[in-house]
C-alpha cells in the first residue's frame, strides 16, 4: 500500500484564505457561457503529467443574474470546459495562469425554490460538473475493431484522433511501418469466446497506453499549450523555480518501493533459445522477474531486450509537499523546482537537488460570506488546499494512468488467396517474406476488405504430412496486434465430403474435379472397400481393393 501525503492543510495554522481569479467558459454546441469567478462554490483538480481530472461547482442566484445556461445544460450534448485560475494579486507579470481545457463526464444541477414567489419560484441553481482531459474522456469510450495493413502506429493513431485531441508524435518507433496492426477492441459476446475471442473491456486509451509502455515512451500533457505528446524521454524544463519556507507549508521526502528483484529475459524457441540476465542495484540475489517471449527472429528479441532493460531502474527519492498559499510562480506538472538553500539550509535532504513536479492536487472552496459579495465578479476568496508531488529530475520513471492491458487475440474469418492457376483451380501459394524470411500465405479478411500475410506453419499435423491450404479455404484467424495465426479450418474442400451411409474417410488431392487424385475408404454392404483414383480430364486410373477383388483399371471416361 502506497503512503501519500495528506493534501488537506489547516489554513487556520498556515494563513488566511486566498483571493483567486478564475476564467471559466462552458461551451455546449454553439452556446458559450462565461461563469464569473465569484460564482464558483468549489473547485478541485488532480493534474498529472499525462492529463487531469476534477470537478467544478458554481451557482446562479436569480436576484443577481439571469440563468442563461439551464436550457443548454439540461441536454445530452457534449460540454467543453475551459478553466483558467491564478492569484488575484500577482507580483510578477511573467506568472502564467494554469489553463485546463477538458470535457465534462458527469453533471448535475440542484434547484432551490421558494413558495413565496409564484411566477419564478426557483431562487438558485447550483451546478456541478465532473471533467477530465479530452483524451481520457473520448478515448476511454472508443472501442474500435479495425485492421491496418502496411501502416505505422502513428497512422493508426491519427485515424482515431478527434478535433478535441491535439497530439505531437516525437518517438521514432511511431513511424515504423508494420505489415499489419490489428486493433481488436470491439465488444464480443460473453460465453461465446470460441466464436470471436475473449470478452475484454479495453478501450483505445488503454490500447495506446499499453503500446507506449512497449516502446518505453512517455505520454505527456503540456499544460501551457494544452496538447499531448508521445516522447522518447521526459522533456527537460526550461527553468527551475525556487520556493522559500514562507510559501511551503510542508515537505516530506518519500521513497517508493525499491525493486528487490533481478531481471531475466527468456526466448523460448527450440533453436536459438536465449536467456539474458540483468542485475538491478540493491536487488536480492535470489529474487527475480522472468519475462518469457517466443521470438523466432533474433532482431525482434534484441528490440525487446533494449526496452525491458530500461523498465527497471531505481527512481530515487521523491519530494511531497503542500503550499501554504497559491504559489506566486508559474507551476504545473512537468515544471522543475528546487528549495532555496539560503532559507532551507544546506543540510536538508532536498538541498542541492533539482526536482520535477509530476502531480498537483488543488482544492478550493469559496468562504462563507465571500460568495454573495463576489458572485458577478471574476474572483473570490477561497479556502485553498494545494499539494504537490515531485521526483528527481533525473528519475527515469515513466508515469502513466492505470489502464487495462489488452490480453488475448480476437477471432475473425478469412479466405486463403492464390494467384496460381485458373479461377476455379484449388491451388496454394506460399511465399518467403523479404523482411523475416518466414514462409507465408496471403489471406483475405472479408470483414475489413484487406489482405494480410500469415505464417505457413505445420500446425497440429504430423511433420511427415505436407498439406498447404488451397485457395478460398475458409479459415479462422487469431488476430494479435502485429501477427495473425490460422487456428482452424472452417469447412471441407469441394468434393471431399462423403455420404454418412458409407462411414467412409476421404483424402482428395489436386486442383479440381478434372485434375485430381482421390483416396477413400468406405463400407459397401458392411464390408470395407479401399480405392485410389487418378483423374486428368477424361483419362482415369483406378486401384480398388475389396473383399476377394483387386481392380487395376485405366480408361477414358
Amino acid at each position: 500500500m502506497r503512503v501519500v501525503l495528506n493534501s488537506i492543510i489547516d489554513k487556520k495554522e498556515y494563513g488566511d484564505p486566498d483571493l483567486l481569479k478564475y476564467e471559466v467558459h462552458v461551451q455546449i454546441g454553439s452556446h458559450v457561457e462565461k461563469i464569473p469567478g465569484g460564482a464558483i462554490e468549489h473547485f478541485e483538480v488532480e493534474m498529472e503529467m499525462y492529463g487531469f481530472s476534477g470537478s467544478l461547482s458554481f451557482s446562479y442566484d436569480a436576484d443577481l443574474r439571469k440563468d442563461t445556461l439551464i436550457s443548454h445544460f439540461a441536454t445530452e450534448q457534449i460540454i467543453l470546459l475551459s478553466i483558467k485560475f491564478i492569484p488575484a494579486i500577482i507580483y510578477d507579470e511573467e506568472v502564467k495562469p494554469v489553463c485546463l481545457k477538458g470535457i465534462v463526464r458527469e453533471k448535475s444541477v440542484a434547484e432551490r425554490r421558494s413558495d413565496n414567489i409564484s411566477s419564478q419560484p426557483i431562487l438558485n441553481r447550483s451546478y456541478t460538473v465532473v471533467f477530465s482531459d479530452p483524451a481520457t474522456v473520448l478515448w476511454s469510450q472508443h472501442f474500435p475493431c479495425e485492421l491496418y495493413v502496411k501502416q505505422s502506429m502513428r497512422q493508426v493513431i491519427e485515424k482515431n484522433i478527434t478535433k478535441e485531441i491535439d497530439l505531437d508524435f516525437k518517438h521514432a518507433a511511431l513511424n515504423e511501418v508494420k505489415p499489419m496492426i490489428a486493433v481488436g477492441l470491439g465488444k464480443t459476446m460473453p460465453y461465446h469466446s470460441l466464436n470471436t475471442g475473449g470478452c475484454y473491456e479495453v478501450s483505445f486509451y488503454d490500447f495506446l497506453l499499453s503500446y507506449i509502455e512497449t516502446i518505453h515512451g512517455v505520454w505527456f500533457y503540456d499544460y501551457e499549450k494544452q496538447h499531448y505528446s508521445i516522447l522518447e524521454k521526459k522533456p527537460t524544463p526550461d527553468k527551475t523555480e525556487k520556493f522559500t519556507p514562507e510559501s511551503v507549508a510542508m515537505l516530506r521526502s518519500y521513497w517508493p518501493e525499491t525493486p528487490r528483484h533481478n531481471l531475466q529475459l527468456m526466448n523460448g524457441i527450440a533453436t536459438g533459445n536465449d536467456r539474458v540476465d540483468f542485475s538491478i542495484e540493491h536487488a536480492h540475489k535470489s529474487i527475480r522477474h522472468d519475462h518469457l517471449y517466443r521470438e523466432v527472429l533474433p532482431k525482434q528479441f534484441d528490440k525487446i531486450k533494449k526496452v525491458d532493460e530500461k523498465q527497471y531502474k531505481l527512481h530515487g527519492a521523491e519530494l511531497h509537499g503542500a503550499f501554504s498559499q497559491w504559489p506566486l510562480e508559474t507551476y504545473f506538472p512537468g515544471c522543475a523546482f528546487a528549495v532555496d538553500e539560503l532559507h532551507w539550509g544546506k543540510n536538508a535532504l532536498y538541498a542541492k537537488k533539482r526536482y520535477r513536479c509530476y502531480k498537483i492536487i488543488v482544492s478550493a472552496t469559496q468562504t462563507e460570506g465571500s460568495k454573495k459579495e463576489s458572485e458577478i465578479t471574476d474572483s473570490g476568496t477561497f479556502r485553498l488546499h494545494y499539494s504537490f508531488y515531485a521526483e528527481l529530475e533525473s528519475s527515469p520513471k515513466r508515469r502513466r494512468p492505470i489502464y487495462e492491458v489488452p490480453s488475448g487475440p480476437f477471432f475473425v474469418e478469412g479466405k486463403i488467396v492464390s494467384s496460381i492457376g485458373d479461377a476455379k483451380d484449388q491451388t496454394y501459394q506460399i511465399q518467403e517474406s523479404k523482411e523475416s524470411g518466414l514462409i507465408e500465405y496471403e489471406v483475405l479478411i472479408p470483414l475489413f476488405g484487406k489482405k494480410i500475410r500469415v505464417q505457413f506453419e505445420a500446425d497440429n499435423q504430423h511433420p511427415h504430412f505436407y498439406f498447404p491450404l488451397y485457395k478460398d479455404t475458409r479459415v479462422l484467424l487469431a488476430m494479435d496486434m502485429y501477427k495473425a495465426s490460422i487456428i482452424k479450418v472452417l469447412e471441407w474442400g469441394r468434393g471431399v465430403r462423403l455420404s454418412p451411409e458409407t462411414q467412409g474417410n476421404h483424402l482428395l488431392l489436386g486442383k479440381q474435379d478434372k485434375d485430381q487424385t482421390s483416396i477413400n475408404h468406405v463400407y459397401q454392404n458392411g464390408k470395407p472397400e479401399f480405392s485410389i483414383k487418378r483423374t486428368k480430364n477424361r483419362d482415369t486410373e483406378l486401384i480398388t481393393l475389396k473383399e476377394g477383388t483387386l481392380i487395376l483399371q485405366t480408361k477414358e471416361e
